[in-house]
């Protein structure tokens, strides 16, 4: 049974702003997500809003939002296959838990303009 669903655009070129200051990327994203975007190379940025906008979409999902202090908390990285997998640690784990979410699935898609982010957050079962 879906539990949430949430959805988040983001700009890139305003996200390419945003990495331009100093410390921005290590306070949002875990170093695995910059180390994934920074390997995008000329595509970096996308790569940072799609993630950026999974952020969102899953505070979203939850009907919690999310704080700026939780952004680390919230990681999404693709599995061997090449799928996005969302991953919650730390204050975001215990809320979903709380929350009783289940499965989180996630999609990513961008382009040089914009990055969107869709996420469905599955109950689980007691």
């Amino acid at each position: 049974m879906i539990k949430g669903i949430g959805v988040d655009l983001v700009d890139v070129k305003r996200m390419a702003k945003s990495l331009a200051r100093e410390g921005f990327k290590e306070k949002v994203f875990t170093e695995d997500e910059i180390s994934y975007c920074e390997a995008k190379k000329a595509h970096a940025a996308e790569s940072y809003a799609a993630r950026y906008a999974a952020k969102e979409a899953i505070g979203k999902a939850m009907g919690c939002g999310v704080t700026p202090g939780c952004l680390r908390e919230i990681e999404t990285l693709p599995d061997e296959a090449g799928v996005p997998q969302m991953h919650l640690r730390g204050s975001m784990l215990r809320r979903a838990l709380n929350w009783n979410a289940g499965a989180i699935f996630v999609s990513l898609s961008h382009m040089d303009s914009c990055a969107v982010a869709q996420v469905i957050v599955e109950a689980r079962f007691r």
